[in-house]
């Protein structure tokens, strides 16, 4: 499916889902239409029934997308936001595992989450009031109205980057909005750089990682 679509504008394909997205009714009519004769040219058949044509939003691999952008589906979020604790690491690799899908809502994702991570990094299961309260806060973030703005290349970017003693995170934002929250942990050597080394490779880091 990639192949057979690779190169049509408003077209995006996961596995054998396919979306037409458009500004207007006219673009993603006229871009529906591109889709079809290419289909018809591969030999594709599609069934009506198992698609869904000229809606306003629709939901897709756990996030509601329409014309403002995209954010969690709060249907998807339920099991998450009501997880029981977890008890050993298997449980809480899930959870976090669930955290990190929709990490790029959550400004500084990798500090906020560090104590949980240390958790893993020592693989002894321990549990506290500290790791309860960070559990319960950072669904928070996916519950609120965070909506990311798809990436846009006629539009001026900026790049808001953040340091601490523990992880490093960047913003990538247009029109004064937020595309993407990226973050990661800072390496034992990393953490002992000053705050000004610790300020500038994340600055390097952001770069590099949304160029």
């Amino acid at each position: 499916m990639n192949t057979i679509a690779k190169d049509l504008e408003g077209v995006e394909t996961y596995q054998d889902d396919v979306i037409v997205h458009a500004a207007d009714k006219a673009t993603h009519d006229m871009r529906l239409l591109s889709l079809l004769k290419r289909f018809s040219e591969f030999n594709v058949a599609i069934h009506p029934d198992k698609c869904t044509f000229g809606v306003p939003s629709f939901s897709c691999l756990g996030y509601i997308v329409d014309g403002s952008g995209f954010k969690p589906d709060t249907n998807r979020l339920s099991p998450l936001v009501n997880a029981p604790s977890p008890t050993n690491l298997q449980e809480l690799r899930f959870v976090l595992g669930a955290l990190q899908y929709y990490s790029r809502f959550i400004p500084n994702f990798a500090k906020h989450a560090s104590c949980l991570f240390d958790v893993i990094s020592a693989n002894q299961f321990s549990w506290s009031s500290n790791h309860e309260k960070t559990l319960r806060v950072l669904p928070g973030y996916l519950q609120s109205s965070a909506v990311l703005k798809p990436f846009s290349a006629k539009h001026h970017s900026t790049i808001i980057t953040d340091a601490s003693p523990t992880g490093i995170g960047a913003i990538l934002e247009q029109c004064g909005r937020p595309v993407i929250c990226i973050s990661r942990r800072l390496s034992k050597a990393e953490r002992g750089y000053s705050q000004t080394q610790r300020e500038a490779l994340a600055v390097y880091w952001a770069v590099k990682r949304l160029h």
